[in-house]
C-alpha cells in the first residue's frame, strides 16, 4: 500500500516540476503572465502545462480518496476505470494538434525556442505514459484496501468459533484421512486440532457463511483454484509453446514473411512514381524503369508469400496433432470421478471443435497478423519520410481505433466462450443419440431427438447471433474512423502541397501508403477479433491439458514377482465424487485369503459393486485402506496392478478391433502368443464360437461389440481377463443380463477360471453363492454377516432371509428395505425351506448328467438372489 502511494504522489511532483521547467525555459517565469494574457493557440504552449496539471489533479485526488475511504473508494473508482484512458487520449490528440499548428508558424525554427518546446512536447507525451502507469499501480492499492479483504483479515481474529482447517495447517491433515474429520478449534487464544466423529461435512466460513452441504472438500476448493490459474496461462504465449517445436520451420518462413512484406512495403512508393512518370514528367522512359522495377518487386513478394505459407501450414497442422495427443493423453490421466461429472459430449468438443478452433485460428492470424505488423512498421517508416507532419494525421486515430478493438475483443471472448459451451450441450444429445440408435429407432422418436437436437442448436444460434450484431457494430466503427482520418489527409495534404511544404509525388506515395496502412490495421483488428475466438476455445482446451488429476494413478511403482493375492478392506469409507455427502461404504471390512472364493451378497445399491471399483482402484477410499498383500493399492505399479487384478463386470466392453485384439487389449503382444490367447478362449468357453466365425480371431466386433450378442461378448471378455493369468479375479453380476444358455455357458467358464486365483465375485445366482468358501452381505454399505452358506442359513439372519423370499417369492425383488422390515417375518413351515435347501444338491447332481456343473433353469438352484 505505501509503495503505491509513494510512487503515485512521487511521479506527480516529478511531472508537475519537469513540465514547469521547460514551460518557463529554466527560469523565464515571465511566461506564465504572458501566455495568458497574449495567448495565442499557435504559439502560447501554457495549455501543454495545463494538461500535466489535470492529469496529476486526477491521479492524485483519486489516491487521496481512496486512503481517507478505504470502504467506498474502490468501487467508485473502478465506475470510472475506463475515464483515465480517455484523459491520457485527448491530451495525446492535443498536444500532437499543436505541434501541427506550430509547425507552419515562422518560430518554428532551429534555435533555443524550439528546443524547450520539444523538450516540453516530448515529456508530455512521456507523462502521459507516466500517468497511465499511476492509474494502473492505484487499481492494485485498491485492491489492498478492498472491503472483502479487510473482512477477510478481522475474521481471523475470531477466537470463539469453530473454523475450518486452514492452509497454515495443511501439513496436520496428513494425520487424517478426510478434511472433513478435523477441525480447528481456538480456545484462550490457541488454535486446538479437533477429530468430528460424526464426520459431518457442513463447515462454516470464517466469515460466518455456510459454503456447502458437503459436497465440496478441501481437493475440491484446491483445484479450482488451480482451473483459475490455469485459464490465465491459457493464452496465444501457451499456444506457442506447443508449436515451438518447429522452430526451424518457423524461422524459414518468419524469414520469408519478412522478404514477402519488405517487398510489398515497396509498391506503393513504385505506383506513385509510375502515376508522377505518366501524369507530371511524362517520360516515357521513366515510365519503363519504374514499371520494370515494381514488376520484379511484386515476383519476389509472391515467391516469398508461398514459401511462408507452406511453412506455416506444416507448423500449424503439427501443432494441432500436439495438442489433441496432449489433451487425450491428460483425459487418460483423469481419475473416473473426472468423467462421472464431465459429459461425453463436453469432452467430445474439446477433443474436435475447440483444437480446431484454437489451432487453425491461431496458425492463420498468427500467420497475418506479423505479415501486417512488419508491413505497418515499415509502412510508417515510409510514411514518415515521406512527411512527417501528415504522418500524424492518420495516427490521431489509433488509439480511438484500439480502444473500440479492447472493448469489442473482451466482449467477443465472452461470447465465444458461451458458444462453445452451448456446442458441447448440442455434442452430448448427438453423442446420446448416436450410441443409443436402437432405442431411438425402437420408440421411434426420431422426430423427439431431432427436435431436441435443433432446440439446442438454436441456443448456439442466439448467441452467434449477438456475435454477428457486435462484429457489425465493431466493422461500423472502425470503418467510420478510417474514412474520417482518410478525408483529413487529403485535406491537410493538399493544404501543405499548396503551402509548397510537399511535392505532388509525396502526397500521390503518401495517399496510397495510408490505404496500405488501412488495409493493415484492419486486418490487425480483425486478426485481433480471431485471436480472442481462439483464445475462448483455447482457455477449456488447457484447463483440460494442464488439469492435475485428484487421484494420481501413476504413483505406484511396486511391481513385486511373488503376488498372492491376498485381500483386505480396512475399515474403508467411501463417497462418489458426484455424491460426497452420500457414503455408500461406511467402515467395511473383511479379508479375502490368497486362492479364495468370496462372494458378496446384498441388496441393489448396498455397496457391492463399489467394492469392486475400489479394488480395481477406480477410485479412492474417503477412509479407510484397500490393500492387496498388505500394500495399499496407490503402492503398486498400475500397469502391474490391472494385469494382476482382472475385473469381468455385466455389461463388459469390446472395442472396435479383431477378437484377437480385443483379447490381448492393454497388453504388448509381443510378449504373448497366438497359443495364449487360444488358451484363454479356451478356458472362456469362447474358442468354438470364434472359429465358426468368417475370420476367426480377425472377425470385428463392431463398434462396443455390437456385432456379437451378449453371451459372446461375456465370453470374449472373460477371456481378455484371463489371458493376462491375473492372482485377482473380479466377478461383477458377469452372468445378470444373459438368457437361460449363454449363462450356462459363461458360468461354466468361470468355474474353469477360479482355479488357483482369488476370486471376488458379485452374484445373484443361489448356486455360484452357496459354492463360494465364504459370503459377505453388505447392506446400505455396511457389513452385516460373514460365513459359508451353511453357516449364514444356520443364523437365519439377512442371508437366510434372501434365500428364503427367492425360494418362495422368486417373483418379487428383494430391496434393503425389505430386508428391514422383515424383523417380524413368520416363516410357517420351516422344514418346507429346508427341504428346498437340501433338494439343491439333488437337482444339481441330476442335471450334472446332462452338462458337467449347471443343468436346467428349472431347478431351484438356479433361483436368483433378485437384489
Amino acid at each position: 500500500m505505501a509503495k503505491q502511494t509513494v510512487f503515485v504522489v512521487l511521479a506527480s511532483i516529478i511531472d508537475i516540476v519537469m513540465s514547469t521547467i521547460l514551460f518557463v525555459n529554466g527560469d523565464k517565469w515571465e511566461l506564465f503572465p504572458l501566455s495568458i494574457v497574449d495567448y495565442s493557440f499557435p504559439t502560447s504552449f501554457i495549455d501543454i502545462w495545463l494538461w500535466t496539471i489535470l492529469r496529476n489533479c486526477i491521479i492524485t485526488g483519486c489516491v487521496i480518496g481512496v486512503v481517507k475511504n478505504s470502504d467506498d473508494g474502490p468501487r467508485r473508482l473502478k465506475q470510472v476505470s475506463r475515464f483515465p484512458y480517455f484523459i491520457a487520449c485527448m491530451n495525446g490528440f492535443y498536444s500532437c494538434v499543436k505541434l501541427l499548428v506550430f509547425s507552419e508558424q515562422p518560430e518554428f525554427v532551429m534555435g533555443p525556442t524550439l528546443k524547450w518546446f520539444w523538450g516540453l512536447f516530448a515529456w508530455n507525451l512521456f507523462g502521459i505514459v507516466v500517468f497511465i502507469a499511476q492509474w494502473n499501480s492505484l487499481e492494485s492499492l485498491c485492491s489492498d484496501f478492498s472491503p472483502e479483504n479487510e473482512t477477510k483479515s478481522s475474521s481471523t481474529h475470531k477466537s470463539t468459533e469453530k473454523q475450518p482447517l486452514m492452509s497454515k495447517s495443511n501439513h496436520v491433515i496428513n494425520d487424517y484421512s478426510s478434511i472433513d474429520e478435523v477441525e480447528v478449534c481456538i480456545e484462550n487464544g490457541k488454535p486446538r486440532i479437533v477429530e468430528n466423529a460424526k464426520s459431518k461435512s457442513k463447515h462454516e466460513r470464517h466469515e460466518g457463511k455456510d459454503i456447502s452441504d458437503g459436497k465440496e472438500d478441501k481437493k475440491d476448493e484446491t483445484d479450482k483454484k488451480g482451473m483459475s490459474e490455469l485459464v490465465n496461462r491459457a493464452t496465444v504465449g501457451k499456444m506457442v509453446s506447443f508449436v515451438i517445436h518447429d522452430w526451424p520451420l518457423i524461422i524459414v518462413g518468419v524469414v520469408f514473411l519478412i522478404g514477402a512484406a519488405v517487398s510489398q512495403i515497396f509498391l506503393p512508393l513504385y505506383t506513385g512514381k509510375v502515376i508522377t512518370g505518366i501524369v507530371v514528367s511524362g517520360d516515357h522512359s521513366q515510365f519503363t524503369k519504374s514499371l520494370i522495377e515494381m514488376a520484379a518487386i511484386s515476383l519476389v513478394a509472391s515467391i516469398c508469400s508461398g514459401i511462408r505459407g507452406g511453412c506455416f501450414t506444416v507448423c500449424i497442422q503439427r501443432l494441432n496433432i500436439r495438442v489433441r495427443n496432449a489433451l487425450f493423453s491428460s483425459f487418460l490421466n483423469q481419475e473416473i470421478g473426472f468423467f462421472d461429472k464431465t459429459t461425453t459430449g463436453e469432452i467430445l468438443s474439446r477433443l474436435t471443435s475447440d483444437i480446431t478452433t484454437m489451432t487453425d485460428t491461431i496458425g492463420l492470424n498468427f500467420n497475418v497478423f506479423l505479415r501486417s505488423v512488419i508491413k505497418a512498421l515499415g509502412v510508417c517508416v515510409f510514411m514518415f519520410a515521406l512527411s512527417w507532419r501528415l504522418f500524424l494525421v492518420p495516427f490521431l486515430g489509433l488509439p480511438l481505433i484500439f480502444a473500440v478493438s479492447k472493448v469489442y475483443g473482451k466482449y467477443y471472448k465472452k461470447l465465444q466462450e458461451e458458444v462453445q459451451n452451448r456446442f458441447a450441450h448440442a455434442n452430448e444429445v448427438a453423442e446420446e443419440v448416436c450410441s443409443s440408435m436402437i432405442t431411438v429407432r425402437s420408440f421411434a422418436n426420431e422426430e423427439g431427438e431431432k427436435k431436441r437436437y435443433s432446440n439446442r442448436l438454436s441456443k448456439v444460434f442466439e448467441i452467434q447471433l449477438k456475435q454477428a450484431f457486435s462484429y457489425s457494430g465493431y466493422v461500423w466503427s472502425t470503418q467510420i474512423f478510417t474514412m474520417l482520418f482518410e478525408v483529413l489527409v487529403l485535406a491537410y495534404g493538399g493544404h501543405l502541397v499548396l503551402n509548397k511544404l510537399m511535392s505532388a509525388e509525396s502526397i500521390m506515395s503518401f495517399v496510397l501508403y495510408q490505404y496500405t496502412m488501412s488495409d493493415c490495421i484492419s486486418t490487425i483488428g480483425a486478426v485481433y477479433t480471431g485471436l480472442m475466438q481462439a483464445l475462448g476455445a483455447a482457455e477449456k482446451v488447457f484447463e483440460l491439458i494442464e488439469r492435475t488429476p485428484a487421484m494420481d494413478i501413476h504413483q505406484g511403482h511396486q511391481a513385486p514377482d511373488d503376488l498372492e493375492g491376498r485381500i483386505k478392506f480396512d475399515n474403508v469409507t467411501f463417497a462418489y465424487p458426484t455424491r460426497k455427502d452420500q457414503p455408500v461404504l461406511e467402515n467395511v471390512s473383511f479379508e479375502v485369503s490368497p486362492g479364495e472364493v468370496v462372494a458378496l451378497v446384498g441388496p441393489s445399491g448396498g455397496g457391492k459393486s463399489s467394492c469392486v471399483k475400489l479394488l480395481e482402484r477406480f477410485y479412492d477410499c474417503s477412509n479407510g485402506q484397500v490393500l492387496i498383500d498388505g500394500r495399499p493399492l496407490n503402492q503398486y505399479k498400475h500397469e502391474f496392478l490391472h494385469e494382476k487384478v482382472a475385473l469381468v463386470g455385466q455389461e463388459p466392453v469390446l472395442f472396435a478391433r479383431s477378437i484377437h485384439d480385443n483379447i490381448l487389449y492393454g497388453l504388448d503382444e509381443n510378449n504373448y502368443t497366438n497359443y495364449d490367447v487360444t488358451q484363454a478362449a479356451i478356458t472362456a468357453n469362447a474358442h468354438n464360437f470364434i472359429n465358426e466365425l468368417y475370420q476367426g480371431y480377425q472377425t470385428e466386433t463392431g463398434e462396443k461389440g455390437t456385432q456379437m450378442s451378449g453371451g459372446q461378448k461375456q465370453r470374449v471378455a472373460i477371456a481378455r481377463a484371463l489371458v493376462r493369468n491375473p492372482r485377482i479375479l473380479l466377478l461383477d453380476e458377469a452372468t445378470s443380463a444373459l438368457d437361460t444358455e449363454s449363462e450356462f455357458l459363461v458360468q461354466e467358464a468361470l468355474e474353469r477360471s477360479k482355479a488357483d486365483r482369488t476370486v471376488l465375485l458379485i452374484a445373484h445366482r443361489l448356486s455360484t453363492v452357496e459354492r463360494a468358501d465364504r459370503i459377505v452381505v453388505i447392506v446400505k454399505g455396511k457389513v452385516v454377516e460373514t460365513g459359508n452358506h451353511r453357516e449364514l442359513m444356520e443364523k437365519q439372519g439377512l442371508y437366510y432371509k434372501l434365500v428364503y423370499r427367492q425360494l418362495h417369492q422368486s417373483t418379487q425383488p428383494t430391496t434393503s428395505n425389505d430386508l428391514e422390515n422383515s424383523d417380524d417375518v413368520i416363516v410357517d413351515d420351516v422344514d418346507q425351506l429346508q427341504t428346498s435347501q437340501r433338494a439343491i444338491p439333488r437337482k444339481r447332481s441330476i442335471s450334472s448328467n446332462a452338462s458337467s456343473s449347471y443343468g436346467s433353469s428349472c431347478s431351484p438352484s438356479s433361483f436368483r438372489l433378485k437384489v
